[in-house]
């Protein structure tokens, strides 16, 4: 998968992960929202304008995340 966007944050034994991206070829965008391994969101879209959003909710989920003392895996 070519990634466009991957964070993975960890805290007291929890893994956050964020991702887009799309394989070769393909025309949607995959997004995924993990927490432990789980899948929490996963939406495919190729309508730029919509990944563009889910990258900014992203930067601001993590940015809210490190402020609650989330760390950078």
């Amino acid at each position: 998968m070519n990634l466009l966007f991957a964070m993975t944050l960890v805290r007291g034994g929890h893994v956050r992960s964020f991702r887009i991206g799309r394989e070769p070829g393909d025309r949607a965008w995959e997004i995924f929202e993990e927490f432990d391994q789980r899948v929490l969101q996963r939406h495919s879209h190729d309508d730029w304008h919509r990944v563009e959003r889910a990258r900014e909710r992203f930067s601001q989920e993590i940015s809210q995340l490190r402020h609650d003392g989330w760390q950078d895996a």
